[in-house]
């Protein structure tokens, strides 16, 4: 026997099964997937999305400029200012891959290992 169900309100739903009789011996197996308005992410999850996808943006227009301005200077920036630039890209780096597991997550039910283990590694 399988059950489908579609839920019309966002929420918190709990799935509940008893057993009121004197069956015994059996063993119940299923999957449960909520899908929300906004995907699959949880209402407290979503937010990290939009997070991700503006600090990728936001760092990829700091790299530019101030690769821009690197460019320019190149000859009397001191080694600092050159690691800024690199500190720069590997923080876009990280927004980027962050940005991209959530939307997968969101959309297609995945959580990529191999994504959030690169993004862990470029912060770190």
């Amino acid at each position: 026997t399988s059950f489908s169900g579609q839920l019309t309100r966002s929420g918190v739903y709990t799935l509940l099964v008893a057993n009121c009789g004197k069956l015994t011996g059996f063993r119940i197996e299923g999957t449960v997937s909520v899908r929300n308005p906004h995907g699959f992410l949880q209402a407290t999850e979503y937010n990290h999305l939009k997070f991700y996808n503006f600090l990728t943006a936001f760092y990829g227009l700091v790299l530019i400029g101030w690769l821009v301005m690197s460019l320019r200077w190149w000859q009397q920036l001191r080694n600092a200012q050159k690691v800024i630039l690199g500190v720069a890209f590997l923080a876009m780096i990280e927004s980027a891959m962050m940005a991209v597991l959530y939307y997968f997550y969101n959309t297609r039910n995945e959580f990529n290992d191999v994504v959030y283990l690169a993004a862990s590694i470029v912060s770190a």
